[in-house]
């Protein structure tokens, strides 16, 4: 099977104002570098004039790869990013940073772009936990364009939807369909 290309995505429901924006267009082609059956993501990290520090896409981490935090076998975008940034750049380069991620269901090619109304749902705890630690502001994608959220507010997000996760058996899978356009 060929690769996928920004091409084969469905962006028939994309508004404008996303589908022209180079910061998702660039988290978009690092998510096609992923080889997820299911989703793929790319984020960046921005310093406070919004240029690039580290980049990253949903993969396994490589035997023997470099990673200076706690991980699992699995990165997810952001942490792929935030382990990029932290292998290229001092430590305290990143506190105030800014981390965008954007990506696609791979059945559907349908970009993932968050109801402007749902941005108080969260997503992965882990990833949260990260952007805390390291003074990180995530940045979502939304149909009226990128929205910064406080890092302590996207975990306490993040940990209100795992708790509602577990307790409806709604799974995480269903919940971003749920909340996407």
């Amino acid at each position: 099977m060929r690769p996928l290309i920004f091409d084969d995505l469905d962006l028939s429901f994309v508004p404008s104002v996303v589908r022209c924006d180079s910061l998702w267009q660039r988290c978009i082609s690092l998510a096609l570098q992923s080889r997820s059956e299911d989703q793929r993501y790319g984020a960046v990290v921005l310093d406070c004039n919004s240029q690039m520090l580290g980049s990253g896409h949903n993969r396994r981490l490589g035997r023997g790869e470099p990673c200076p935090f706690r991980t699992s076998f699995f990165l997810h975008a952001e942490t792929d990013a935030l382990r990029h940034t932290l292998l290229t750049h001092r430590e305290e380069v990143i506190h105030g940073a800014r981390l965008a991620v954007a990506g696609f269901m791979v059945r559907t090619r349908r970009p993932f772009i968050r109801r402007q109304a749902t941005l108080h749902e969260g997503s992965c705890v882990r990833c949260a936990r990260l952007n805390v630690r390291y003074g990180v502001s995530p940045l979502i994608i939304t149909e009226e364009g990128w929205k910064e959220l406080p890092n302590t507010t996207a975990l306490e997000n993040a940990e209100r939807t795992l708790a509602y996760l577990r307790t409806s058996g709604t799974s995480l899978r269903e919940h971003r369909m749920r909340i996407a356009l």
